[in-house]
């Protein structure tokens, strides 16, 4: 029987800052819940079952089923407990994500229009936004902080080398290029080329010490300076232009 009525959007909600990953939380969620707590039930039961029987001098040793019961429990304990640091770690990034969304809305004031959780081949963009000084890709890295000590990034970009304290976290710089490249791929197949697109990363709370700056690097910054970097960033793209691009990424979004 078809359907007596229709949603009265015309198009998808725009995605949200973190959608992505709020996805991937539900998946983790849905999934460990699915594996273990069947396998615990089933077990439990077999138990409660056997317990039962040897209550009511029903010939049953519940001791096997028990054990079994037993092991089912840790085993769920343990993946428990790996599930949720690997949650705590994902809604970390979300709620980095959905801090710095709101915190780019400010952009719009300087003439930037502001695009979140951008679909692409390999993993979602977290911000893109698009305006006279170009298109820029925006990575949030959101690192909890240490109790003492100094939250410094220290980034060598002649070198293309950067670092959390002892912890190389370079790849950040890698996969901000990635995404660049990706969007610029994109921006092609729509026939939209020279469009400049720079990648940034972001890492809300921490202090950003930069060394030997080049032209055509990444941008790490702190989420502040990001803003007062693109007031000083020359006009690169037209009214004309900057609507184009943005029709573009919406209707992508919108057809993913």
């Amino acid at each position: 029987m078809k359907a007596q009525t229709v949603s009265p959007l015309k198009h998808e909600p725009a995605r949200l800052p973190g959608q992505s990953v709020d996805e991937e939380i539900g998946r983790v969620v849905d999934r460990f819940l699915s594996e273990r707590m069947a396998i615990v039930t089933m077990f439990v039961v077999i138990a409660i079952y056997d317990w039962i029987r040897w209550y009511t001098d029903t010939p049953i040793n519940p001791y096997l089923t028990s054990a079994l019961a037993a092991v089912a429990a840790a085993w769920f304990v343990y993946g428990y407990m790996r599930t949720r640091t690997n949650l705590t770690r994902l809604k970390l990034g979300r709620d980095g994500e959905r801090a710095i969304g709101m915190f780019l809305e400010r952009a719009r004031t300087l003439g930037y229009h502001v695009l979140h959780d951008i679909p692409s081949h390999n993993a979602n963009i977290d911000h893109v936004i698009v305006g006279p000084g170009g298109v820029f890709t925006i990575e949030t890295k959101t690192y909890s902080k240490p109790l003492h000590g100094g939250c410094v990034i220290h980034y060598n970009a002649a070198k293309n080398t950067l670092h959390k304290g002892s912890h190389d976290i370079s790849s950040c710089l890698v996969q901000a290029k990635a995404q660049a490249g990706e969007l610029r791929f994109l921006m092609e197949e729509y026939s939209c080329t020279n469009v400049p697109i720079q990648p940034v990363v972001v890492f809300p709370g921490w202090f950003i010490q930069c060394t030997e700056r080049t032209p055509g690097e990444v941008w790490v910054l702190e989420p502040k300076a990001f803003l007062k970097w693109i007031e000083k960033v020359p006009t690169a793209l037209a009214p004309d232009q900057i609507n184009a691009t943005r029709q573009i990424l919406s209707r992508h979004v919108l057809e993913k």
